[in-house]
C-alpha cells in the first residue's frame, strides 16, 4: 500500500510532507496498519497536542482514575459532584466530600436562596479548611461568572502558594481536563477564555486597594494581628458591581483576643449577626481521617503544650501569657552537686545579655556544655537600677563581661544592641568577642524555643538557687507564627531568662551574621586570610589527640 501511494507523491520535500497531511486528514484509516505510516502520524498527534497546551502538557501528572468532561451542566450547580469528579489531591484520585462537610458548610453557604458575603469556618487542624478552601476556588474559577477575580491570601507569599494554592495546581495537574484548559504559572491560575483568573497575594496591602474581587480567601486569620492585616482586610470590601461577592475564611483559634479573627469570632457567636454573615466554629474533630490513636500521639508528643494542643486540636482560643515552664519543670533540671564555678581559663563559657538602663533589671548569663552535650548555667548577675538614677552601663555590665573573659576562655557574648551599641562597640575594640542578636520576631521566638526545648528535655543544668527559680517560673510566652517568644507575666521580671536563652542560641553555634574568620587567642582578635585559618583548622586537629589538648587557648570560632 506505501509503495502505492509513493508513486504519487511529490518528490520535493515540503511538498511530499503537505501531501502526507492531507491524506491523513482526509482519514486514509489504512494507513493506520502500516508502522512506518502509524509512527508519523502518532508523532504529529503528539505534536499537535504538546501544541495546544504549551508548557501545561509537561506539568501533567499521572492520576489513578481519568476524569470525565467538564461539560455536565450540574457541575455548575452541585458542587459536591464537581469536587468528587474533577478535584484530585495527592491520593491521586478525586477528593471525596464526607457527610458533615456538604450538611454544615456547602450546603447552606451554597444555597441559592441566601446570599453571603462573609464566611467564617473554624476547624481544628487537619480537618480539611484549606482543602476546602481550594476546591470553592476552583469551582468559582470554573463556573462563577465571567471575568471573577479570586485572591487567596496568607500571611506571607510563600504560606499562600504553600497551602490553597498548591491544592489548586495539584487538583488541575493531575486531571488533564482541567489542565486544557486553564494556564498555570507561579502565582496566577487564569482561564482565558471567560478572562477570570485566581491569583495569590502576601499582607501586603499597599497594592490591593481598588481589586475587583469577586471571591477573597484569607487562610489561617489567626496569624493576622498587625495593623497591616487589618487594613489588607478592608482593602478587599465587598465590590457593588459583584453581588457573588464573597470573603472566605478558613482559620483555627488563635491566642489573640485582640486580633483580627477574633473580632469577627464575637461578631459571628454574638445575637447581632448580619444576615450576610455565614459563620461555622467547631470545637470537635469531625473529619473521619482523624482517628482518637492520632489525636493521643498529637496530645502526647514531645514538646506539645497543653494550650497548644487546645488551640489546635479543640479550637479553643487560649490566653497568650501561658507559663513558660512549670516549677515541676525547673527542679529537673536543678543538680544539687553544683556550686557557681569558680574562673577557669581552659573553660568554654558562653555568655548572654539582656540590659536596660532604667525601670527594668538588666541581667549577664553564663553558661558551658558538658561533656555530655547539656547546657550548664555557671553564674548570672543582676542589676536593679535606681529609679532616679540610670545605670551606668560601663561601670557595671563591662566590666562584669571583662572580668569573664579574663577568667574564662570566652567564646562568644550575645547581646541586644538597643541599649548595648555603645558599650558593645568599645568591648569589641578591646578584643571581646561580642556579636549583636537584635530581639526581633525571628530571634526571640528562636532562642525562646531553644532554651524550653533544653529544659523540656533534660538537657539543661543549674545550680541550686532560689532567685533563679522565681525567674524562670514566672516568665510567660506568646504564640505567634514563628512559634512563641518569652514575655513578662504580671509585671514579673524575666531580664535573667532572657540573657540565658541568647547565652544557649550561641552554645549551640547560632550566629546572627556569617563567620567572619576572625580567631580568637586567649581574649586577642586578630584576622586571618582564609588559607590561614585552614592551616589552623588542621593543627586543631592534629591537637585533638594530644592529652593536654584542653589546656591550650588557641580556639577557632
Amino acid at each position: 500500500m506505501r509503495e502505492e501511494i509513493d508513486e504519487h507523491l511529490s518528490k520535493d520535500p515540503q511538498k511530499r510532507q503537505n501531501q502526507l497531511n492531507n491524506l491523513n486528514r482526509n482519514g486514509r484509516k489504512n494507513l493506520w496498519q502500516d508502522p512506518i505510516w502509524k509512527e508519523s502520524i502518532l508523532k504529529k498527534m503528539e505534536k499537535k497536542k504538546i501544541d495546544k497546551l504549551g508548557s501545561r502538557f509537561l506539568r501533567m501528572k499521572r492520576p489513578k482514575i481519568e476524569a470525565p468532561s467538564l461539560n455536565n451542566p450540574v457541575y455548575g450547580l452541585n458542587i459536591r459532584r464537581f469536587a468528587e469528579d474533577h478535584f484530585y489531591i495527592e491520593t491521586r484520585k478525586p477528593v471525596t466530600i464526607e457527610d458533615w462537610q456538604e450538611k454544615l458548610i456547602l450546603d447552606p453557604l451554597f444555597d441559592s436562596n441566601k446570599i453571603y458575603h462573609l464566611a467564617v469556618i473554624g476547624l481544628t487542624k487537619k480537618d480539611g479548611k484549606s482543602t476546602l478552601a481550594s476546591l470553592i476556588a476552583l469551582h468559582k474559577l470554573m463556573f462563577g461568572p465571567d471575568f471573577s477575580e479570586i485572591y487567596i491570601l496568607a500571611n506571607d507569599l510563600e504560606q499562600a502558594q504553600a497551602t490553597v494554592f498548591s491544592k489548586i495546581i495539584r487538583a488541575i495537574e493531575l486531571n488533564q481536563r482541567l489542565l486544557m484548559r486553564l494556564n498555570v504559572t507561579q502565582d496566577t491560575i487564569s482561564y482565558e477564555t471567560k478572562g477570570s483568573f485566581i491569583k495569590v497575594l502576601p499582607s501586603e496591602y499597599a497594592g490591593s486597594f481598588g481589586t475587583g474581587a469577586s471571591l477573597v480567601i484569607y487562610d489561617e486569620l489567626w496569624a493576622y494581628e498587625s495593623e497591616r492585616a487589618r487594613r489588607l482586610f478592608e482593602a478587599f470590601t465587598e465590590n457593588p458591581t459583584r453581588p457573588d461577592f464573597l470573603t472566605l475564611v478558613v482559620s483555627h483559634a488563635g491566642y489573640s483576643k485582640e486580633s483580627l479573627l477574633y473580632d469577627l469570632y464575637k461578631i459571628g457567636i454574638g445575637p447581632d449577626r448580619p444576615k450576610d454573615y455565614f459563620f461555622l466554629w467547631s470545637n470537635k474533630n469531625l473529619a473521619s481521617w482523624k482517628t482518637k490513636e492520632f489525636l493521643d500521639r498529637q496530645r502526647n508528643r514531645p514538646g506539645m503544650r497543653p494550650n497548644v494542643y487546645r488551640r489546635l486540636y479543640k479550637n479553643e482560643w487560649t490566653e497568650a501569657g501561658e507559663r513558660f515552664i512549670t516549677s515541676q519543670e525547673y527542679n529537673r533540671c536543678v543538680n544539687l552537686e553544683l556550686r557557681p564555678t569558680l574562673p577557669d581559663k581552659k573553660l568554654m563559657v558562653w555568655v548572654g545579655v539582656d540590659a536596660s538602663v532604667s525601670g527594668d533589671t538588666s541581667a549577664v548569663s553564663v553558661v558551658t556544655k558538658t561533656l555530655e552535650n547539656k547546657i550548664r548555667l555557671i553564674g548570672y548577675r543582676i542589676w536593679k537600677p535606681n529609679r532616679k538614677n540610670k545605670m551606668n552601663l560601663e561601670r557595671t555590665i563591662g566590666d562584669y563581661l571583662r572580668e569573664l573573659c579574663q577568667g574564662y576562655l570566652v567564646i562568644k557574648i550575645m547581646y541586644d544592641p538597643y541599649q548595648l551599641h555603645s558599650l558593645m562597640t568599645n568591648l569589641s575594640e578591646e578584643g571581646l568577642p561580642v556579636e549583636e542578636l537584635p530581639q526581633t520576631l525571628k530571634n526571640t521566638s528562636s532562642f525562646s524555643l531553644m532554651l524550653y526545648e533544653a529544659i523540656h528535655f533534660g538537657n539543661f543544668e543549674v545550680f541550686p538557687d532560689d532567685n533563679l527559680i522565681y525567674y524562670f517560673t514566672n516568665a510567660g510566652i506568646k504564640e505567634n507564627p514563628q512559634g512563641f517568644r518569652l514575655i513578662k507575666r504580671s509585671g514579673k521580671k524575666i531580664d535573667i531568662v532572657v540573657a540565658t536563652g541568647m547565652a544557649t542560641y550561641a552554645t549551640l553555634g547560632f550566629s546572627s551574621r556569617p563567620n567572619r574568620g576572625k580567631v580568637y587567642i586567649s581574649g586577642e582578635k586578630r584576622n586571618h586570610s582564609p588559607e590561614e585559618i585552614k592551616e589552623l583548622e588542621k593543627e586543631r586537629e592534629r591537637l585533638k589527640k594530644v592529652p593536654e589538648y584542653n589546656k591550650l587557648k588557641v580556639w577557632i570560632i
